[in-house]
């Protein structure tokens, strides 16, 4: 049974490079995941965790096309960004490029299909920080300011903060093994972190939904090509997500 608000998690550091993938899901510790490896090929994936109670911050990195499902870290508000100026990524519909700010549902699952060189920050905040950090800006509570979309376009500006911030961290954390016991990047990360992370999102601009009528009757007429011209052979439906760009569902 689910309990209504979760513990928190246990305070760590951790980086790796992974070769098997039902390993590295099972290191990426504060998500509940699952992947599927969409195109051949020998899996790779790295990953840094900064895991504290009021927030949780991962890089990680695909080398392959993969389907991802699982869920965030329960109890946080969670966001994601990419860690470079490059992006090819299908989550909740939309097509997701370097200047978005993902903005995880409370409650719903991730589903997305991620291209080779998949590479992004996870963020996941604590609400009672998220209403500090709100309070610090001049609302109320997160709430004055949480975006009706799951989708921001950020300015480059904020978003290039935040991600400048979320490379330091990262960089450091899997640098120095006493991470957690510095005041400074505790600092760092539990409020300026926080800050420039409200920040993208009093600034970011709503992205229209993209997943209409024809982005679907685009996929359907693609799949219906395929099983045409593959009409005497087995066609794996894997097969199908791949060349079509689009999951199971």
């Amino acid at each position: 049974m689910p309990r209504d608000t979760p513990p928190a998690p246990p305070e760590f550091v951790a980086a790796g490079t992974y070769d098997d993938f039902v390993t590295f899901a099972e290191e990426t510790r504060t998500w509940a995941l699952d992947f599927r490896q969409l195109d051949e090929g020998p899996f790779e994936a790295e990953i840094v965790q900064i895991a504290t109670a009021p927030v949780i911050l991962a890089r990680c990195r695909l080398g392959r096309k993969m389907e991802q499902r699982g869920f965030p870290p329960p109890g946080y508000r969670t966001f994601g960004i990419s860690a470079d100026s490059e992006l090819d990524l299908t989550w909740r519909k939309h097509s997701v490029g370097p200047n978005n700010l993902m903005v995880f549902p409370p409650g719903e699952a991730l589903d997305s299909i991620s291209e080779p060189g998949f590479h992004v920050f996870a963020i996941s905040v604590a609400v009672d920080v998220l209403d500090r950090a709100a309070h610090r800006m001049g609302f109320n509570s997160f709430a004055d300011l949480e975006p009706e979309t799951d989708l921001l376009q950020g300015t480059s500006k904020t978003l290039e903060t935040l991600r400048e911030l979320a490379w330091s961290l990262t960089d450091t954390a899997a640098k120095e093994p006493g991470f957690l016991r510095n005041k400074w990047f505790r600092l760092a990360l539990h409020e300026d972190f926080v800050d420039a992370l409200l920040d993208v999102l009093t600034r970011g601009e709503m992205v229209p939904d993209e997943s209409g009528s024809a982005r679907r009757s685009e996929a359907v007429a693609t799949a219906v090509a395929l099983i045409e011209e593959r009409a005497h052979d087995p066609l794996p439906v894997a097969e199908l997500e791949s060349h079509c760009a689009v999951s199971a569902r």
